[in-house]
């Protein structure tokens, strides 16, 4: 039977080659913790968590039960659900899953050049499609983490992504870019402003070198807008200078350096804090 291919990043579905399958809603976050939980077990108490929050059945076995076998057969897969002593567990392969192939790009490029960064981002954010929401319509402590998690691991790639071209100079466009990301999100965003106004200097032929980087902070502070220290960093690069125009990327060293924690960190130190892992550190679960 072919492979299953699971969505998480907007509304939850599947794909079992012989179209796409859709779930009732507690159905949805069941599957959702499982696949989460990267194949380890998911405790009763945990998926009860996750399915109903404050709201428990009166018999939360049986009813995880019927959960399981309503996923089981909407899959025509009954061996996908397994039943473990105290809770459940579903095996699912990198690729089987966008939330896992998302944040292997984003690991990919932690440790590329800025020109081999920007392909890899890309395609991390085309995992995205159009959707901007996990879990749609899906509420509740649980569900309401995994959305606030995986749409700050998005903003995380997606200004990784302006970095890298900025640095490589590679897209001609990244200041419009930048300018519709700022208006979509509707917020601060100092550090994409920061970078807007650097890729405005690019773009005027007015960043030649480290030195220039003053010139946008200077402006950036006449706008009122300051750039974390992160960012600066990043920015400084690893001489503590900004990358000459014309000079190619991978003269400046990786866009990302891998961290002792694994997570996605752009530049030297990370020009944000890296996602949130979903589940626990070990095989299984807490039950």
């Amino acid at each position: 039977m072919a492979d299953v291919k699971y969505e998480l990043l907007g509304p939850v579905r599947a794909h079992t080659g012989e179209g796409w399958v859709t779930f009732q809603p507690q159905g949805e976050l069941f599957l959702a913790s499982l696949l989460l939980a990267e194949g380890r077990r998911v405790g009763h108490d945990r998926l009860v968590e996750c399915v109903w929050g404050g709201a428990r059945p009166s018999d939360p076995p049986d009813q995880l039960r019927r959960l399981a076998h309503q996923v089981r057969d909407a899959l025509r897969r009954r061996e996908v659900v397994r039943t473990e002593p105290g809770g459940y567990s579903l095996a699912v392969g990198q690729e089987e899953l966008d939330v896992f192939r998302f944040r292997e790009k984003v690991a990919q490029a932690e440790t590329a050049d800025a020109e081999d960064a920007v392909p890899l981002l890309q395609e991390a954010l085309g995992e995205w499609g159009r959707s901007v929401e996990p879990l749609p319509g899906r509420h509740g402590e649980w569900a309401d983490s995994v959305r606030r998690t995986l749409q700050e691991e998005r903003r995380e790639a997606q200004t990784a992504l302006f970095l890298a071209e900025l640095r490589s100079g590679r897209n001609p466009n990244l200041v419009a870019d930048i300018r519709g990301t700022i208006d979509e999100r509707n917020g601060p965003e100092d550090d994409l402003r920061v970078l807007l106004i650097a890729a405005q200097f690019r773009s005027d032929g007015r960043w030649r070198g480290g030195a220039d980087l003053e010139h946008v902070l200077r402006e950036a502070e006449r706008k009122g807008v300051q750039a974390s220290d992160r960012l600066l960093r990043v920015l400084r690069g690893p001489g503590g200078e900004v990358p000459r125009t014309g000079e190619r990327a991978r003269q400046s060293g990786p866009v990302f350096t891998n961290t002792a924690t694994g997570n996605a960190r752009v530049g030297n130190q990370g020009i944000a804090n890296g996602p949130i892992h979903m589940g626990g550190s070990g095989r299984e679960e807490q039950s």
